[in-house]
């Protein structure tokens, strides 16, 4: 019920919900009629961690758990309007959930009835107050609950002022997370032989390089536990995939590493490959030229590769906010540097398959992007198409970045074949 597009949304799907019997908790909560005061609810789980309402699904008083028999409320016209209306008119600053759905259904007896679903996303504009401003709620994890029923109470000064200061600090997380990240990609290879034939050869394997990275807008607490992180590593291995390369990992604070050193017939390293997740919903990977490696493309750069690497990034980082119920804005950062003189191209089998341009000007390129998750679930090609159309706009392609789209979108249809 997380994670669900708008459309899927309906009765059986709540039915099959209450059915788990998932006691009410910081982000679940089950009003058995349209309650006089719930902006309260709302305001609060978008000042905690977001969550799910549902209106018409009575909860046992004493497990807090969904009543299997589901009696619903009078379906009358409006209800969506008047739940967007009370987010924006009681809440302030105003909140607007990004679901609200009406699910008809029939009772036992055949009357019409209905369950009102809200998705509420944890804000970026914190602390959202109610009774004319007055009143600061948050949503929090009874200490005396065995069934870790959600409780709401009255925000202290204390954690007013944290909410104010939330935001900062949760982007002074994300943009350390990165930065470890970095420089863990900088340390390789880890191992002093390869260090040393590094330097016998006088290579910098670090430049050129591609990055990819997607972590939470605001990173303020734990996604994951750390064995979590070796599921999603199972989840995904693949020995043929020579993006995302998963082989052995290193456990680090809140971090699974996967440092790779691909070798040439010589011993020597020639590409490396690192990636990284993170308890905080960071999924990283950044690397050195595959083509460096290879005399016969190595003055090209294989858009279809980098294609693929945002891909599997993306993929990886939408699986773990789908396991961990996170809901919120992510952010997709591209890096590329060191290409200047590169021939942009697609390349099929090591053969060159449509020329765009040569960058000529651009060395660097870095792009971000901010998404919900609801884009990445619903819209994810057009997402990435975009991401490579900008790239290729800025290492010179101008005019074809109009005849790009068709050649693009093939890519992704490849890159999501090769992922599977």
């Amino acid at each position: 019920m997380f994670t669900l597009k708008p459309e899927e949304v309906n009765f059986e799907k709540i039915k099959s919900f209450c059915e788990e019997q998932i006691p009410e908790g910081e982000t679940i909560e089950y009003k058995g009629d349209f309650p006089s005061n719930l902006e309260k609810s709302i305001s609060a789980m978008a000042n905690t961690y977001g969550g799910i309402i549902l209106i018409g699904v009575e909860a046992d008083k004493i497990k807090n758990t969904p009543n299997p028999s589901i009696n619903g409320i009078k379906p009358e016209k409006g209800l969506e309007e008047r739940v967007t209306s009370i987010c924006l008119r009681n809440i302030y600053p105003p909140y607007s959930p990004p679901i609200v759905k009406v699910c008809d259904f029939k009772n036992e007896k055949g009357e019409d009835r209905a369950v009102v679903f809200i998705r509420v996303h944890e804000s970026d504009q914190t602390p959202h107050a109610i009774n004319n401003n007055t009143d600061v709620y948050l949503r929090i994890r009874s200490q005396n609950e065995p069934l870790k029923k959600g409780t709401l109470r009255k925000a202290t000064l204390d954690e007013i002022d944290w909410l104010k200061n939330r935001r900062q600090k949760a982007v002074e997380n994300r943009e350390r997370l990165v930065e470890i990240a970095d420089r863990r990609f900088e340390s390789m290879p880890y191992d002093l032989l390869d260090q040393v034939q590094m330097r016998l050869t006088s290579k910098d394997l670090h430049s050129p390089y591609r990055k990819v990275s997607i972590i939470p807008l605001y990173p303020s607490r734990p996604l994951l536990q750390y064995l979590e992180l070796l599921d999603l590593r199972d989840t995904f291995h693949n020995y043929h995939d020579r993006v995302l390369v998963l082989d052995e990992p290193i456990s680090s604070a809140g971090s699974l590493c996967f440092p790779f050193v691909r070798k040439g017939n010589s011993e020597n390293p020639v590409h490396l490959n690192y990636t990284e997740f993170n308890i905080f919903g960071l999924v990283y990977n950044t690397q050195s030229l595959l083509e460096e490696a290879n005399p016969e493309i190595k003055n090209l750069f294989d858009v279809s590769y980098l294609l693929r690497q945002i891909y599997g990034v993306v993929t990886v980082g939408k699986a773990l906010y789908e396991r961990s119920g996170y809901l919120g804005s992510v952010m997709i950062e591209v890096k590329v540097g060191g290409i200047s003189g590169k021939r942009i191209v697609v390349i099929v089998e090591r053969s060159e398959r449509h020329f765009w341009c040569v960058n000529k000007i651009q060395p660097n390129i870095h792009i971000r992007r901010i998404c919900s998750f609801a884009q990445l679930t619903e819209n994810l090609d057009s997402l990435l198409i975009e991401i490579c159309k900008e790239f290729l706009w800025y290492c010179g392609a101008g005019q074809k970045v109009k005849e790009s789209e068709t050649i693009l979108r093939n890519l992704c249809k490849v890159a999501k074949d090769s992922f599977q």
